[in-house]
């Protein structure tokens, strides 16, 4: 090999280490988990004065449960590695999770967990609505919900005891109405309250009754509480349930953090509340970052 050669070798060999040592000197961008194209994503950032500032974008990345970048499809994609989801958004809107400044979280749960009578047409479908949930309730345990509205329906006459009993004599049920001010309750129910024919009306509310003095199972105002009264305490577990419940909910709903305002003012049930939430976040299962 000429001198020529020999130089022109050593060079050609330079130059490949020098690149060789640049592309490994060069930061490397991490990769994304998932990627998301093709969506109608909403930034919240007004300026325009660039596509990278604009309040849409097309396609998003997520790294480490945190977003990394948005923007076009085509810029997104290049952070798509081996290991990367790619979701195709099929022009779909999507937004930035939101904050719930004011709500109770068990008591939202549990709602969930009892009988949803809000908008039933019929006392047919109310009906309906008790049977699903007695189906899936253990022995002798409440059936409780409420949210119905008797002038909704056909025939408006408000629900009676006699009612419900044709769906359950096993469980006692008591059921809100709309309004808050009224409440129904199956036979059982009203005898666990000790509301019978004798029982007197207690101030501030009153026991319906039929023209024989037997109770109808509506009870008003004041009324309702002699069966709130022995409707047990949910169980820890329970309670559990609706938080978990509830956190499903806001996790679907977009509510990426929320200030619980726990269960009015009980010093205890806030208190089994943390706890309870402290032991969900140890588990990985905290989908909503939450102040209480």
């Amino acid at each position: 090999m000429n001198g020529t050669a020999t130089k022109l070798a050593s060079a050609v060999f330079l130059l490949a280490a020098i690149s060789t040592a640049m592309a490994q000197s060069l930061p490397t961008q991490p990769k994304a988990d998932v990627i998301f194209l093709h969506g109608n994503i909403y930034t919240g950032i007004a300026d325009t004065s660039s596509f990278h500032t604009n309040p849409r974008a097309e396609a998003m990345a997520v790294r480490d449960s945190r977003v990394a970048a948005v923007g076009r499809d085509d810029e997104i994609l290049k952070l798509k590695g081996p290991a990367t989801t790619v979701i195709d958004l099929a022009g779909h809107f999507a937004m930035p999770g939101f904050n719930d400044a004011h709500m109770h979280l068990a008591n939202a749960g549990f709602r969930r967990l009892t009988v949803e009578l809000g908008g039933v047409k019929s006392l047919t479908e109310f009906r309906e609505r008790i049977r699903e949930r007695v189906q899936t309730a253990g022995p002798d345990e409440w059936i409780v919900g409420g949210g119905w509205d008797q002038t909704l329906w056909p025939v408006k006459e408000l629900p009676s005891r006699w009612d419900i009993d044709e769906v359950t004599t096993d469980h006692p049920v008591f059921l809100q109405r709309v309004d808050g001010h009224i409440a129904v309750a199956n036979t059982k129910a009203l005898q666990l309250a000790s509301i019978t024919v004798a029982s007197r009306d207690p101030q501030g509310g009153k026991i319906d009754r039929d023209s024989t003095g037997q109770a109808t199972g509506i009870l008003r105002e004041t009324a309702r509480d002699a069966v709130a009264a022995v409707i047990p305490r949910p169980t820890r577990d329970r309670r559990r349930q609706a938080i978990e419940t509830a956190l499903q909910e806001l996790a679907l709903s977009g509510v990426t953090s929320a200030q619980d305002n726990s269960d009015g003012g009980d010093a205890q049930l806030s208190w089994d509340d943390f706890q309870i939430l402290e032991e969900i976040e140890r588990g990985g299962k905290l989908t909503s970052a939450l102040e209480v």
